[in-house]
């Protein structure tokens, strides 16, 4: 009957403990406590993670916190090399075979015009510890060219807001893996730290000085990028009119004609067609479907020219930041990625269907990483900007997490093609990519 309480009712009410507060004060302090305890945490974890993406340079903890991090995350994304290190492409056919065949002479040989300095000089060490560690040691320097850039952006030299995010950009953008940890792939990492350089604050003694000429000349000589950055040092030159500035420009003008003696501008036959409709594919694949969508269920969705519009929107929405915060590294920075897009698009002008079937890879690389760049700095801008360069940032974290493993290498057992050098003097043995191969001398006919 309703409204009738039973015994067993009863006795269930009787068993739940009832709390009674006899004194409204001690409740107010309970509060009181909680929402103390609660802002407490609150700055804590406020503190905790501006300690890591804007750390102090002088905050040894949590600049190697983050040199930790980036390692971690490199290893996730290809785990085979670090621990099953294979030859990569010019690896073998280029680096390790004219440092057996040219020994110190290979330094000044050109590949496809222009000198590969970093590569050649790791290639060239790398013979003093035998062939069965050459794979081994082209990736470890493959790995200190990454730890390299990372910690000349955390240093006191660059100074931009959410550098601790910036790094991660290194091994957190959307890329399909091929330039991680291989020597072959190292110059467009080193072309990062070309970038930085133009942006970095002025040398105070001579050790800064140096550093700043170490890296133009290392870096400049590594790849073409001495070239396609040119005009940023001339744009740093215009903006901060110091004499080092003129001498860094003056330099990289010096690197610039070095590197474009003998360069080949073209990498297929045919000429440019600006109504071929693979343009409109290449530009905005290449830009908001790699950044933004990547190998997720959008992909097949959204049509090339809506890519382009929003490829194109981003754009100016990093150029208005440039205004709004009168920011001029952004646009250095950005300016140099476009220098690298724009440079693919002409050396594959006769065909860019091929550059749209290799989405991802290598050219790829810088565009999206100084893209990531911008939106961490972006972070910091009014609440607009901000709020769409986070929106930036967690799609394209979704975008690298659809392509977030990097195929991994086949294994041709390097250990057996040493012994088959070793045994016979001289082997053609495989090498990745499938269908590549190199002609190996063992250590003792090198020697001879």
């Amino acid at each position: 009957m309703l409204g009738t309480v039973t015994a067993e009712g009863r006795a269930l009410r009787e068993s739940i403990p009832i709390l009674h507060v006899r004194d409204r004060r001690s409740l107010a302090r309970l509060s009181h406590s909680l929402h103390g305890s609660v802002r407490s945490v609150r700055t804590a974890l406020r503190a905790t993670s501006r300690r890591v993406l804007d750390p102090v340079p002088t905050d040894r903890t949590a600049v190697l916190g983050i040199l930790l991090l980036v390692v971690l995350v490199l290893f996730l994304r290809r785990p085979d090399g670090f621990l099953n290190p294979q030859l990569w492409a010019e690896d073998g056919t280029v680096f390790l075979a004219d440092s057996q065949l040219y020994g110190v002479s290979a330094l000044l040989r050109p590949y496809l015009g222009y000198h590969l300095l970093v590569p050649r000089l790791v290639a060239g060490a790398s013979g003093f510890g035998g062939l069965l560690w050459t794979p081994a040691l082209y990736n470890l320097a493959a790995l200190a060219g990454v730890v390299f850039v990372a910690r000349y952006l955390l240093s006191s030299r660059i100074q931009a807001p959410s550098k601790g995010l910036m790094a991660l950009a290194l091994v957190l953008c959307p890329h399909r893996g091929e330039i991680f940890m291989n020597l072959t792939n190292l110059q467009w990492m080193l072309s990062l730290a070309l970038l930085l350089l133009v942006i970095s604050e002025e040398p105070t003694g001579r050790c800064q000085r140096a550093f700043d000429v170490a890296v133009l000349v290392f870096a400049g000589l590594t790849g073409p990028f001495a070239f396609l950055f040119l005009p940023l040092f001339l744009a740093r030159l215009a903006l901060r009119r110091t004499s080092w500035s003129a001498w860094l420009a003056t330099l990289a003008g010096l690197l610039a004609v070095v590197q474009m003696i003998g360069i080949e501008t073209a990498r297929n036959e045919g000429s440019f067609n600006l109504a071929d409709p693979t343009w409109l594919a290449f530009v905005g694949r290449s830009i908001a479907g790699l950044l933004l969508i990547g190998d997720t269920s959008l992909a097949a969705k959204v049509s090339d020219v809506s890519l382009v519009a929003i490829s194109a929107a981003v754009y100016l929405l990093f150029a208005l930041h440039c205004v709004v915060q009168r920011s001029a590294n952004v646009a250095l920075l950005l300016g140099g990625g476009l220098a690298i897009f724009a440079s693919a698009a002409y050396a594959y002008r006769g065909n860019p269907q091929e550059l749209v079937d290799a989405i991802g890879v290598r050219y790829w690389y810088v565009p999206i990483v100084t893209l990531l760049w911008a939106a961490s700095i972006g972070l910091r801008s009014r609440r607009p900007i901000a709020a769409a360069s986070a929106g930036i940032w967690l799609l394209s974290l979704a975008s690298t997490l659809s392509m977030f493993a990097a195929p991994r290498y086949t294994d041709f057992n390097w250990a057996a093609s040493v012994a088959c050098a070793r045994q016979r003097g001289h082997c053609v043995v495989p090498i990745n990519p499938p269908g590549w191969n190199l002609s190996l001398w063992s250590d003792r006919d090198v020697r001879r």
